[in-house]
């Protein structure tokens, strides 16, 4: 189409496909490309074509990992002579990054955004690590409370105080292993392994509170917990209800009259439950203990309350949990430190390798399940006969 209908002859053309593809559906891209009047067509993996894009020389004998993010599949490999040593594609890219920031975006702002939008957020200001500098982004959209337009500034590092979740899982060839080495029921006596399912079996799912890398900021009103605690803050809902949440998050701010909150608007909480407001124009700093001390006086604590056990608490939003039926409260022991924040506690590189895992085992299941047929067809079609 690019060439018209006068060339003399006809191109040659090169296509990539995914790291992961079959003979099959090589050959299917080959003939689509072939019928379009290609004069010749070159199969090339994406990750070879993106470490060729970024100018790396593949043919030295070095690795060089490439990840390739697109739009549908994301692929993994390492190129070593020229080649592809180990490789992997995973259904996971940049349109499920998009529908996360639309999740996101209308989970804690409020506010409802299109793809085109979510996109330019993950252009401008996405980043999967620490960014040397903060930047913001002014994203404007439908206010899902009351249906009119609505612009809200949001930055690289909205995530402050971020816990993982998570699931648990068991997969047959886990549970085998164990029990292999588990001897309490005697030595070399028979024990029943269990059905052998092509799949793993997902339980309850969990929230992650280990403690985040610490970030300086240099703001007075951005403070991060060491050890085990939550800030209390009054949260309204649309109905005009209020209740006490807690959170990790310490990216407060003050307002010209004087009331700490949170970037949603939030009031933080004093040890007494009230509202911290203080005045605006003194010079003010807060110790480890939480106290807020301004000309030499004490105006406020802040409330740092921590649970005996945290499966008593439930998520709220995107960084708020709250207590149900039969939590405790105790002290926490946890110190308050003014200037910095507390990032998320996932890691990139270690979900990224969780995915190619889980992608393999998937891979692996396949090829039991097209074995077992085969050996199915061999005993109907041909054993059968005899």
């Amino acid at each position: 189409k690019a060439l018209g209908k006068k060339t003399f002859r006809k191109p040659r053309i090169a296509v990539c496909v995914p790291s992961g593809v079959t003979e099959v559906e090589k050959k299917a891209v080959e003939d689509a490309t072939l019928q379009s009047g290609a004069r010749e067509v070159s199969i090339i993996e994406e990750p070879i074509a993106a470490a060729i894009g970024a100018g790396i020389d593949i043919s030295k004998p070095c690795g060089n990992m490439i990840v390739d993010i697109g739009g549908g599949t994301s692929d993994i490999a390492v190129i070593s002579l020229g080649g592809t040593v180990v490789s992997a594609s995973i259904k996971i890219a940049g349109d499920d990054f998009d529908e996360a920031l639309v999740r996101y975006m209308r989970k804690k702002h409020n506010l409802l955004i299109g793809e085109r939008t979510a996109e330019d957020i993950k252009i401008k200001i996405g980043s999967a690590f620490k960014r040397p500098e903060v930047d913001y982004m002014d994203v404007r959209g439908r206010n899902l409370v009351t249906g009119l337009p609505k612009t809200v500034k949001v930055s690289s590092e909205e995530t402050n105080g971020f816990k993982k979740e998570g699931a648990t899982s068991q997969s047959f060839d886990s549970i085998l292993a164990y029990k292999i080495k588990d001897t309490s029921e005697g030595y070399r006596l028979s024990r029943k392994m269990g059905m052998n399912h092509p799949g793993v079996k997902i339980g309850e799912g969990y929230t992650d509170f280990s403690q985040g890398p610490i970030k300086t900021t240099g703001n007075t009103y951005d403070l991060a917990l060491t050890d085990s605690g939550f800030f209390a803050v009054e949260y309204t809902n649309r109905s005009g209800e209020t209740s006490v949440k807690y959170t990790r998050d310490g990216d407060f701010t003050l307002t010209q009259e004087g009331r700490l909150v949170t970037r949603d608007g939030d009031p933080v909480l004093d040890e007494n439950g009230a509202p911290i407001e203080i005045d605006p124009l003194l010079k003010t700093e807060i110790n480890t203990s939480g106290q807020i001390i301004q000309d030499g006086n004490v105006v406020a604590t802040l409330q740092i309350t921590d649970f005996e056990d945290y499966n008593y608490l439930e998520r709220y939003g995107e960084n708020y949990f709250q207590p149900i039926e039969g939590a405790q409260e105790k002290e926490a022991a946890a110190q308050v430190y003014s200037g910095a924040l507390e990032t998320s506690n996932i890691s990139v590189v270690t979900e990224m390798v969780n995915m190619i895992a889980v992608s393999r085992a998937y891979e692996s299941n396949q090829k039991m399940i097209t074995t077992i047929d085969g050996t199915l067809d061999i005993a109907a079609n041909q054993i059968g006969k005899i």
